[in-house]
């Protein structure tokens, strides 16, 4: 590999470099890291989930979509010459329905191009990066190395944000970098901060436990600056809801209020230093815009307008959808019948319905809609079976937060959905086999379980 990268190197020389066109040398050498240890080309795929815009190259591909199509095909090349099997699990199963059905939804979209191109090249990549995790994590090893890749991207990318933020616009909402979207950015950081809460149980080294302590306030200080409404609302609303379905636990119950205690110091510590400033408080304030009828809930309820296009569009399309991808392709023919005298959205598209379910059942009518909620069903079927009570709250959370989020922001044709749902699933299927692996107290037991 190192002869053939020099050679390859001294054919292509160019002046900057010399002989030796180093980048080529250094990609060739962390291609065959990657080939030898699929985990390392995992981690680094999920450790740049977090960094957004910056890990494009030239404005197009990522780096990550990069690793994925090698990693794609060093799993191919070792199913047609190892012959290995490929792993199927339940929502692997339904997350290929899913993307088929947004594939054969083009005979019948408003754009057929656009729903085929969207459905082949974007949304199956995330089925196939799905179906590429559970074949190769096969333990809790490599779980927990994907896993704490992706918090320690965020955590980067935080503290990153935290010294050197950019605002959006004329505004004093802060994102890690241009063209990332301060909600998806928000999104992300919570993800991490509930998976470091995690691992602060699990792990009892003090050391690592102050680090987590650390980088949950980094956390917390940038959910605030990114002033994402949707953000404030199911991060809590989520995290309560879970309390409350479990609080006959004393082990959640004494869990949650330390819980509880270091997010409030976070949040009182930002009050006082001046962090929580007067854009974030007023920012605040319009979350009331949503139950008045002051001028300023226009722009409040703005997305409610959104809801009651697309609701017109399912009227008007069921049972089948207008196409995966295309409710912003018709949405302006939608916009008269359920605002005839407001013409300020009538011209303009909307980046998306901003609402996950929404969009699937406009794009995908029924059949997409009821695959879609299976995954979820299934989902929480496997967590409902870990045993451990933190372990399973965690998840619990985790889960019930990106379901409130999905309803108001676009998820599920991002990288960090399906990673999501890859950890979950995996996380409860690891937690079964230790449990099954369990030793017997007493001879007895031993004696029963060898009969």
């Amino acid at each position: 590999m190192l002869v053939t990268a020099y050679m390859l190197g001294w054919m292509t020389a160019t002046e900057k470099y010399g002989f030796l066109t180093i980048p080529f040398v250094l990609g060739l050498c962390g291609a065959f890291l990657i080939v030898k240890y699929p985990t390392i080309g995992f981690a680094l795929i999920f450790f740049l989930i977090p960094l957004g815009p910056i890990t494009r190259i030239g404005g197009a591909r990522s780096i990550g979509f990069l690793l994925g199509v090698l990693l794609l095909g060093v799993f191919a090349s070792r199913i047609l010459i190892l012959h290995e099997k490929i792993k199927f699990d339940r929502i692997s199963l339904l997350g290929c329905m899913f993307a088929a059905w947004a594939i054969l939804s083009s005979v019948w979209a408003y754009e057929p191009k656009v729903a085929l191109f969207h459905a082949v090249f974007r949304f199956s990549q995330m089925i196939a990066l799905y179906i590429l995790i559970i074949n190769y994590c096969r333990n809790e090893r490599q779980l927990n190395i994907i896993t704490l890749s992706f918090v320690a991207g965020a955590v980067i990318t935080a503290t990153v944000t935290l010294i050197k933020g950019v605002n959006v616009g004329s505004t004093e909402r802060v994102t890690f970098a241009k063209g990332f979207d301060p909600n998806a950015f928000s999104v992300i950081i919570s993800i991490a901060m509930i998976l470091i809460f995690y691992y602060f149980y699990k792990m009892k080294h003090n050391l690592l436990r102050a680090i987590f302590i650390l980088s949950t306030l980094i956390a917390i200080y940038v959910i605030i600056k990114a002033q994402s409404r949707g953000v404030w609302i199911s991060l809590p609303a989520s995290f309560l809801l879970i309390t409350l379905l479990m609080h006959r636990s004393s082990k959640i119950v004494k869990y949650v209020t330390g819980t509880v205690v270091v997010l409030i110091l976070a949040v009182v510590s930002a009050y006082y230093s001046g962090i929580i400033s007067e854009s974030v408080t007023e920012r605040l304030k319009t979350l009331t815009y949503l139950f008045s009828d002051s001028p300023e809930s226009k722009s409040a309820t703005g997305r409610f307008k959104i809801v009651g296009v697309g609701i017109e569009m399912i009227k008007d399309n069921m049972p089948l959808g207008v196409g995966h991808y295309n409710f912003k392709l018709v949405y302006s023919q939608y916009w008269p019948l359920t605002n005839p005298d407001d013409f300020s959205y009538s011209s303009r598209r909307p980046k998306g319905p901003h609402n996950s379910f929404l969009a699937v059942l406009a794009e995908l009518g029924i059949v997409g809609f009821i695959i879609f909620l299976a995954i979820f069903i299934h989902l929480f079927k496997n967590i409902a079976r870990i045993r451990d009570p933190i372990t399973r709250f965690m998840f619990l959370w985790l889960v019930s937060f990106i379901i409130m989020d999905s309803l108001i922001l676009l998820t599920h044709t991002l990288p960090w959905f399906w990673f999501v749902l890859a950890l979950v699933n995996l996380r409860a299927k690891f937690e079964q086999v230790a449990d099954k692996l369990i030793v017997p107290k007493n001879y007895s037991d031993m004696l029963a379980a060898s009969k």
